[in-house]
C-alpha cells in the first residue's frame, strides 16, 4: 500500500512543494539537494545494497552526502512522522507572512523577546511566532569590554568607522 501527501510551504522569496510518500515502511521525502541542503536528518540513511549506514540521525544534508545517496541509487530518505505532521499542521495554524516578519524582528531570549526594531525587551507571548530561542537572559546592563577593545584595535580608535560598522555608537 502506497500513498502520498503533498506538503506545501512558503519560503521567501520562492514557493516550494514537496511530495511526501507514506508506505508501510514509514514516511519518506525526495532526496533533492535544493529541499534538504544543510538540514539535519531525522533518521539514519542506509545503503539498500550494502546495508551500511550512509548518514546518521542528526547529520546535516550536504553536497557530499547527496552524491553518496545518488551513487547508492536512493531517491527518497526517511523522515519522522512527527516532523511531517508538524509542518503540515503549522501551515494551517500559523500565518506564514507574520511568522516570517516575527522571525526577522524578534530575538527570543530566556527572559523575553528582544525587539530588534524598537531595541527593547517584551514579554513572551503566543501572538509572536519565533523559533530562535537563545540560552541567555537579556541584560541591558551587560558589558562587552573585549568586543569594544577589539573594535578599537581593528579600527584604530576611529569612532565614526566603528559606529558605521556596528550600526550604533558603542561608546
Amino acid at each position: 500500500m502506497l500513498s502520498a501527501i503533498f506538503w506545501r510551504w512558503e519560503r521567501k522569496p520562492d514557493k516550494c512543494s514537496e511530495k511526501i510518500s507514506i508506505t508501510e515502511n514509514g514516511y519518506f521525502r525526495p532526496a533533492k539537494l535544493e529541499n534538504l541542503y544543510r538540514q539535519k536528518l531525522s533518521m539514519e540513511i542506509v545503503d539498500p545494497k550494502t546495508k551500511k549506514v550512509i548518514a546518521k540521525e542528526g547529520d546535516h544534508y550536504t553536497k557530499r552526502l547527496h552524491k553518496l545517496i545518488e551513487a547508492a541509487g536512493i531517491t527518497e530518505i526517511p523522515v519522522l512522522k512527527e516532523l511531517i505532521l508538524g509542518r503540515v499542521l503549522a501551515d494551517d495554524l500559523v500565518d506564514a507572512e507574520k511568522a516570517y516578519s516575527d522571525q526577522v524582528r524578534y530575538l527570543t531570549m530566556q527572559n523575553g523577546l528582544y525587539d530588534l526594531f524598537e531595541h527593547k525587551l517584551v514579554e513572551h507571548t503566543p501572538s509572536i511566532f519565533t523559533t530562535n530561542l537563545l540560552p541567555y537572559d537579556y541584560d541591558p546592563e551587560a558589558q562587552c569590554p573585549r568586543w569594544l577593545q577589539y573594535l578599537d584595535e581593528v579600527f584604530m580608535s576611529d569612532a565614526d568607522t566603528i559606529k558605521f560598522f556596528t550600526g550604533f555608537n558603542p561608546f
